[in-house]
């Protein structure tokens, strides 16, 4: 085979090469022309010596470099790599989108189930002293000073009615049910231990007795547990007072009553015990 007719069978190798898309491929292709070139290389060899020439006086007439089937190869090799590299970021890309969405769908649903929580709902039957959350059963006022006064002394008026925090004596009164209003400064003095007064209204006996048969019920009764008649609040009405909070019931609501209670009770400014001091009542009847 001649120099001119090798270069083209190099050049249409060469073109057949570049048509290859894998390294499968590739690398069969250039074990081929591999051999190719080695049977070149021998026929070579053998040519100055068919001639009769010396071997002193071999020459081919160019010098020994890298062939153009060479020089396409690497270039072919080149542009696959790149084409390659191309293809990994593509994937690198895609299977990092594919992984954001799936974090994404996991943890977006309960950031937002707790953004659309209804803002306003206050129920709250757990007491804000157990847990620490804010209590919210009632309404609110702001405390007045607790100045200590004597029995009749004069002293600011109160800002509620019934008081729910001011001026009052030294000395709590002792807890339970009466039957007659006892005087607010007693009253605020056991508000300031903790204590929940249930001031009433009510002028049907029956609903009176189921008031003091649900104040008698709570545990831990009589410590923390005030139950008076009182003027001040509206007929057929029962009013609940604690340090700082109020809130007013038509009759005797027991499921209103006791989430206050649940709210407010022992969450005063001084702590005495868990039945705000006092014994809680063994006796039986009978």
């Amino acid at each position: 085979m001649s120099i001119n007719e090798r270069d083209d069978e190099r050049e249409r190798q060469a073109e057949t090469e570049a048509s290859l898309s894998d390294d499968s491929d590739v690398d069969e292709l250039d074990d081929d022309l591999d051999d190719d070139e080695d049977e070149e290389d021998d026929e070579q060899e053998l040519e100055p010596a068919a001639a009769g020439a010396p071997a002193s006086t071999q020459s081919w007439g160019r010098n020994k470099g890298p062939s153009r089937r060479t020089e396409a190869r690497e270039s072919r090799r080149h542009r696959f790599e790149a084409r390659r590299a191309r293809k990994r970021l593509f994937y690198g890309l895609g299977g990092g989108a594919i992984a954001l969405a799936l974090i994404s769908g996991l943890f977006l649903p309960s950031v937002l189930g707790a953004s659309t929580q209804n803002p306003g709902t206050t129920t709250n039957t757990t007491s804000a002293s157990a847990s620490g959350a804010a209590a919210s059963v009632g309404t609110k006022f702001v405390a007045q000073d607790a100045e200590i006064v004597d029995l009749e002394e004069a002293h600011e008026p109160y800002s509620t009615s019934p008081p729910t925090s001011g001026a009052r004596y030294a000395h709590s009164v002792v807890w339970g049910v009466y039957d007659q209003q006892i005087p607010d400064e007693g009253m605020v003095r056991n508000l300031e231990e903790g204590g929940v007064v249930i001031h009433h209204n009510l002028t049907d006996e029956a609903a009176s007795a189921d008031l003091q048969a649900f104040v008698e019920s709570q545990p831990g009764y009589p410590g923390c547990f005030l139950m008076q008649p009182n003027a001040s609040v509206a007929e057929g009405t029962v009013t609940l007072t604690a340090w700082e909070w109020l809130e007013t019931y038509p009759g005797v609501d027991e499921v209103g009553m006791q989430a206050f209670i649940a709210d407010h009770r022992n969450d005063a400014p001084l702590f005495v015990s868990n039945t705000c001091g006092a014994a809680p009542d063994t006796s039986t009847s009978g």
